[in-house]
């Protein structure tokens, strides 16, 4: 009843359908993540509910083992994740797999960055985190914080972006003197809430904040309040709407600020393409020859999908592929891309937020001209294993944003890494923060589904990191 679309990805035979709603549930898996309620002395968490989604089963059979791969050359290893060696696939550090195309983490890595628990996190839920080090070595990190104790679905009409640092890049993080760093503004385009930020630095070697903005849509004159006891009933009812959303970009030459927000969005829906509804999740990658694809999510009257703009500025304007006409090609599902240039092959990479759980979190798309891609296996899954040893499945991990690196030498095979070297650090031999590979990857985190309050601290999310294995 739930045919799959036509898919370049494998699907394993063996896997079976999705369960049946009438179907008993399976038995539940320890999921301790740190947000996790105790209930009834088991732990509430992803793997308590075995009615899977049609979308569940999808992620689910795309994360299957795959068959071991057979390359030709070595972009068929993951797109170059590493050499096709007598036509088996010989893996670059940080990657695993018969293909490549998983990540290799780090043992007993997975931590919060901050402490979810401290006197100025209370009434916090967060969604990810864009993080960036500046020349004197010092770690900044941005946050989407969504306010007054309001969950993960009021992001349209609570959601800020935070400023904070820490001295390494695994924490801990601390707010920043311009904390709140770019909040909603009244009469402008995105007086409603900002979201889901991503850090860059610049060809000019000036930094810049990408984000998408929303219009508040909702006749009270504040945002919604959801801490209990606030009298607002209208708070847990009041979402926002999608069709406001924009992508906009702050400009700053220093981390620490000031940040200069542009008064107009960027880029926008177009009444005459596939996404003339609204568009989000910008992502942009700076080419060495000074052009910029910026991979995007897009929502039209028929679909949603990845869509692909390109420009000759960070600024723009940008112009969409296939003048508008198709998403990109190649992409299958997905959304929150994360993408870069991997120094040493060239290939572009993009992470994706697709599926959740045992099976699905981390899509991986790559490409050799930034218009046409691959889909690739699923390079990480909602399985963490925290740095006390615990093990978990979370329910949702959403918004890989990545902390990229360098290798000592670039374009060669020496593969010996330092965190000396990592974007926007003078050893890093250049501005261009697409350039590099994965080092530490944040993302955002929901141990449990919330209430359908949508407040509180019950399966409060997070934004959690991963360390990967670059030995």
């Amino acid at each position: 009843s739930h045919p799959l679309p036509p898919t370049p990805t494998h699907f394993h035979p063996l896997l079976p359908t999705p369960m049946h709603p009438n179907k008993p549930p399976c038995p539940s898996a320890p999921t301790h993540g740190p947000h996790t309620p105790k209930v009834a002395g088991c732990w509430v968490g992803a793997s308590t509910n075995c009615h899977e989604t049609t979308e569940g089963w999808r992620a689910r059979r795309r994360a299957a083992p795959l068959p071991p791969a057979k390359c030709s050359r070595d972009f068929d290893c993951s797109g170059a994740n590493g050499r096709c060696i007598g036509s088996e696939c010989v893996c670059s550090p940080g990657w695993a797999g018969s293909r490549c195309g998983q990540v290799a983490w780090k043992q007993r890595s997975a931590r919060t960055p901050f402490d979810i628990d401290a006197a100025h996190m209370r009434g916090w839920w967060t969604w990810g985190a864009s993080p960036a080090i500046d020349d004197g070595g010092k770690h900044h990190l941005f946050v989407s914080q969504i306010s007054n104790d309001c969950g993960i679905h009021h992001y349209q009409t609570n959601s800020r972006i935070v400023h904070m640092t820490a001295p390494a890049a695994t924490g801990p993080y601390t707010p920043a003197a311009d904390f709140d760093v770019l909040p909603p503004r009244a009469s402008h385009w995105d007086d409603g809430a900002t979201h889901g930020v991503t850090v860059h630095r610049l060809p000019n070697r000036s930094w810049a904040l990408y984000y998408m903005g929303f219009e508040k849509n909702w006749p009270q004159p504040t945002h919604p309040n959801c801490t209990a006891g606030s009298g607002e009933a209208w708070a847990n009812t009041t979402f926002g709407d999608h069709a406001g959303r924009r992508i906009g970009i702050a400009l700053s030459e220093s981390l620490d600020g000031p940040w200069r927000r542009l008064d107009a969005p960027i880029f926008g829906p177009a009444s005459d393409a596939w996404d003339n509804f609204d568009v989000s999740n910008p992502a942009p990658i700076f080419m060495r020859s000074g052009r910029v694809v910026l991979v995007y999510k897009g929502r039209g009257s028929r679909t949603q999908a990845m869509g692909l703009a390109f420009g000759s500025s960070p600024l723009g304007p940008f112009v969409r592929n296939d003048s508008g006409a198709a998403p990109a090609h190649g992409f299958v599902g997905g959304e929150d891309p994360f993408c870069y240039q991997d120094e040493r092959t060239a290939i572009l990479h993009c992470f994706t937020h697709t599926g959740n759980g045992e099976s699905g979190a981390g899509g991986h798309a790559y490409s050799e001209d930034g218009v046409h891609w691959t889909q690739g296996e699923m390079a990480f899954t909602g399985r963490v294993q925290w740095s006390s040893g615990n093990t978990s499945v979370l329910l949702r991990r959403e918004r890989p944003q990545i902390l990229l690196i360098r290798s000592a030498i670039a374009n060669g095979a020496n593969s010996s890494l330092t965190h000396s070297s990592v974007i926007g650090h003078p050893a890093a031999n250049g501005a261009n923060s697409s350039l590099g590979h994965p080092s530490v990857i944040f993302t955002s985190a929901q141990d449990c589904r919330a209430p359908a309050a949508d407040a509180g601290s019950v399966c409060r999310s997070y934004t959690m990191l991963e360390e990967v294995d670059l030995a």
